[in-house]
């Protein structure tokens, strides 16, 4: 059976709620990141691109390097802020920095096992 025809205002009612959704999100999430300056964690991560030359569209390997860099960056402002982070705890920051790190191991190996 088909489905039913999507009306204006269904479609405008559902996008007005993912779109007040990621504004709740946006406002919690974001002091997470990053402080006054709410572009600051792309700035601090587009330096670390540059000084480590991290090109993730380029080589796999700096994928991983640029989310452990993220995960990094996370942390630290995490730990130098007042209060918990909103989300993801400090704890949780620290096992994915350890999983991505693993993620990046394992790559490495089958890498040298293709050579």
């Amino acid at each position: 059976m088909p489905a039913k025809p999507m009306t204006r205002t269904e479609l405008l009612a559902i996008i007005r709620d993912w779109n007040n959704a990621a504004m709740a999100l946006l406002e919690t999430k974001g002091e997470d990141y990053s402080g006054a300056d709410v572009h600051a964690n792309f700035k601090r991560m587009h330096a670390i691109c540059v000084l480590y030359d991290i090109r993730p569209g380029e080589r796999q390997e700096d994928v991983y390097l640029f989310l452990l860099f993220l995960k990094m960056d996370r942390l630290i402002h995490n730990l130098h802020k007042p209060g918990e982070p909103n989300h993801e705890s400090v704890n949780d920051t620290v096992l994915d920095h350890t999983n991505y790190m693993n993620l990046l191991a394992t790559h490495l190996t089958v890498m040298e096992k293709n050579e």
